[in-house]
């Protein structure tokens, strides 16, 4: 026979089991994405003015989804670490840094830490990633391709790759 005392401690296990935080304390998404438009060919560009906005559009964008992005990488490059910075500051987060020649050691990393987040890269390595992330095989992005954005969600033993395109448009011409 159950008490009051019992009955209490069963409904706080059965909310605590129920309870979104519980249910989605397995859950993740990470999203990847090329850089922004750059600024001419030399080795290491900066963003051009469409690329700066692009760039906080993005950030908009990911300040709406869920799970919350918690982590924001990015490689050394002036493109993709001015196509991160917008969301860094609009979510309050530090970019981080990582290798883009170590992908399989990365995407592990990415995995085993549990966490949502935004890693900004390139056009060649951007869908390579998102395979090693999610096991599904990809398309190349094109040399003028920027809108293309991969939402790999982890939740438990389940993992599945989405594709998405950001409505963006570029409202002025670039300088």
């Amino acid at each position: 026979m159950f008490t009051a005392r019992s009955t209490s401690w069963l409904l706080v296990a059965l909310c605590l089991i129920a309870s979104p935080l519980a249910i989605g304390s397995e859950s993740f998404a990470i999203y990847l994405t090329r850089h922004a438009e750059k600024a001419g060919s030399q080795d290491d560009p900066d963003l051009t003015h469409c690329g700066e906005q692009r760039a906080r559009y993005l950030a908009q964008w990911l300040q709406q989804q869920q799970p919350q992005v918690v982590t924001i990488y990015s490689t050394a490059y002036r493109r993709t670490q001015a196509t991160a910075t917008p969301s860094a500051e609009l979510l309050q987060l530090v970019v981080q840094g990582y290798d883009p020649r170590q992908l399989a050691s990365f995407a592990e990393q990415l995995r085993a830490s549990g966490e949502s987040a935004l890693i900004v890269g390139h056009s060649n390595t951007t869908p390579q990633l998102a395979q090693l992330l999610s096991g599904t095989s990809t398309s190349a992005i094109e040399h003028d391709e920027f809108d293309r954005l991969y939402k790999v969600e982890f939740a438990g033993e389940q993992i599945e790759m989405q594709q998405l395109k950001l409505d963006f448009d570029c409202k002025t011409t670039d300088r």
